[in-house]
Formats: structure tokens, C-alpha cells, sequence
């Protein structure tokens, strides 16, 4: 097997298309959490909201500095309703018909994995492992560590690797993690990436994963 030839995907807006109703959940959430849980007003937490993603503030950094259990803070903002997903059949065989090694690797919970994939109609079974936040003991993908951490858990070394993910912080770190990287955004570009493509299917679909596996060897 070509060593890059190892998939590791990215759940949210990656293997979904970015879906308004989702985000507006996950958004009322973090904004009920914070006004129960740190005792602010509505707008002093959408302005921690605001702060939290202006700078990429992951939910290690707020639990450190406001003392509340990361894990309570995942599994609340992750149990949100996904049923406005359409299935997608024809990802499920795209993935199926692909002889590699697939893995997903997530900042989110396993629950909010299998409800997605659920919907979609993905079976899990097509991936090797599932990683969440859980696994990585809240390591994210926004660090180098969160890389290392799955490939430790997945057994596997990053320049075997090629990340799909539509975040492009998250892709730099990935980068510079030494995994070859593929954008899934039908409008943004970035250096960290290697290929960029509007959606997951065109990607699995194009040229570009024995390009990869040539460029590992």
C-alpha cells in the first residue's frame, strides 16, 4: 500500500456541507452553557462567544480559566439535532469502493460521529477508527499535540496521512504536524493546503490521492 494512502477525515463541514441550522443550535448552546454555568448575562456571553472564536479559543483554555469540566462543555454543545441532514448514499459507496485505510478525527464528541453518520447514512464500519475530543484527552487539531495524539492512538505516522478538513487553522497545524493536507471549502484557499476542493466526493473522486501517495514515497 502506498504509504499516503492512510485517510483521515474531519467530521463537521467536511464530510457534510456547512449547514446553517446545525450552527445555530451549536451557537444556542454555548450561549445557554455559558449564562448557566459562568453566570453571565446574554449579551456578556456572546460577547465571550465572539472573543472565544476571534481568538480560536478552544474549551481547554475557558475550562482552565473559568472551571468548568471540558467534558460537560463538549457533550452539551455536540447533543445537537442533526436531522436536517440529507442522507448521502452516494458517499457511503465512494468511501466503500476506496481500499484504504480511513480514519476520522474529530474536536467533537463520538456521540455527535454516530448521529451524523447515522443520518447520513455512512456506516461507521467504514472507518477504521473513530478519535474524538475524549480520546485525545482534549488535545485539538488548532495544535501540533492533537496531531500527535491521534497517530499515536491510530497507530500511524503522519507523513503516512492525508487530512481532509475544511478548518484552515486546522489544516496549518496538520501541516505542520507533516501530514499532506486537503481544503474542503467551496471558496477559501490557503498555502497549508495542498489541494483544495468544494466538497468531499470531488475530492475522493479526483487524481489527487495517487498524487499524494506518490509524493509519501
Amino acid at each position: 500500500m502506498p504509504a499516503a494512502e492512510i485517510l483521515v477525515f474531519d467530521l463537521d463541514h467536511t464530510l457534510y456541507p456547512p449547514t446553517p441550522a446545525i450552527e445555530r443550535n451549536v451557537d444556542a448552546k454555548i450561549m445557554a452553557f455559558f449564562q448557566r454555568e459562568l453566570r453571565l448575562t446574554e449579551a456578556e456571553a456572546a460577547e465571550l462567544m465572539v472573543e472565544t472564536r476571534r481568538r480560536q479559543i478552544y474549551e481547554t483554555e475557558l475550562a482552565d480559566k473559568y472551571h468548568f469540566s471540558r467534558r460537560d462543555f463538549l457533550y452539551e454543545i455536540c447533543d445537537v439535532d442533526v436531522g436536517m441532514l440529507a442522507p448521502d448514499t452516494q458517499l457511503a459507496a465512494i468511501l466503500s469502493g476506496l481500499p484504504r485505510r480511513k480514519f476520522i478525527f474529530t474536536d467533537s464528541s463520538r456521540g455527535h460521529v454516530e448521529s451524523v453518520l447515522a443520518q447520513l447514512q455512512v456506516p461507521s464500519s467504514l472507518f477504521e477508527k473513530i478519535v474524538d475530543a475524549d480520546d485525545t484527552a482534549y488535545k485539538y487539531k488548532g495544535s501540533i499535540a492533537g496531531y500527535e495524539a491521534f497517530c499515536a492512538l491510530a497507530g500511524v505516522s503522519p507523513r503516512q496521512c492525508v487530512m481532509f478538513e475544511d478548518s484552515i487553522s486546522n489544516l496549518r497545524t496538520a501541516k505542520q504536524a507533516g501530514f499532506q493536507t486537503i481544503l474542503i471549502s467551496p471558496d477559501k484557499s490557503d498555502a497549508a493546503a495542498d489541494w483544495v476542493f468544494a466538497d468531499i466526493k470531488t475530492a475522493l473522486l479526483s487524481p489527487v490521492l495517487s498524487t499524494a501517495a506518490q509524493n509519501a514515497e
